[in-house]
């Protein structure tokens, strides 16, 4: 099995993103979808490819698992270039992420506002209620 999440439709533009979290239960298909990006494996259909100047900068999930933790989330914020993660630590994705992409078994819920905005919104917590549709869905 190489994921469970359904179809992803993702455009960045780096003049507005910072960080962009991936985030999902386990074995939603984070990892594989940072691996995609990053051209480490190909996907099963469609495109993952920068733009014109564009890089894509993928920090895999045990990249992160600092002692100093504070000054690596600083530098990130500091990083002059988009950062794709997957983390399930909420920190950390709070600090460094100004838009949100949950990958589910329907596909992916995007937003682009900060992880607190995303928890606390009645519009993304319906959404996710329908993506999930009675499957576990991610605590967050």
């Amino acid at each position: 099995m190489r994921t469970r999440c359904g179809p992803v439709n993702i455009r960045m533009c780096s003049a507005v993103l910072r960080g962009l979290p991936f985030i999902g239960v386990n074995g939603a298909g984070k990892s594989t979808f940072l691996k995609i990006l990053s051209g480490e494996i190909e996907p099963d259909k469609g495109v993952a490819s920068a733009g014109p100047g564009e890089r894509i900068v993928v920090l895999q999930q045990d990249q992160f698992a600092y002692d100093e933790e504070t000054a690596f989330n600083e530098g990130l914020m500091a990083f002059p270039e988009v950062i794709l993660f997957a983390s399930h630590d909420h920190q950390f994705v709070s600090t460094v992420a100004n838009r949100i992409v949950e990958l589910t078994p329907k596909g992916s819920i995007d937003r682009p506002m900060s992880f607190d905005d995303y928890l606390a919104s009645a519009v993304v917590a319906k959404e996710r209620e329908a993506h999930y549709c009675g499957e576990r869905a991610l605590a967050l």
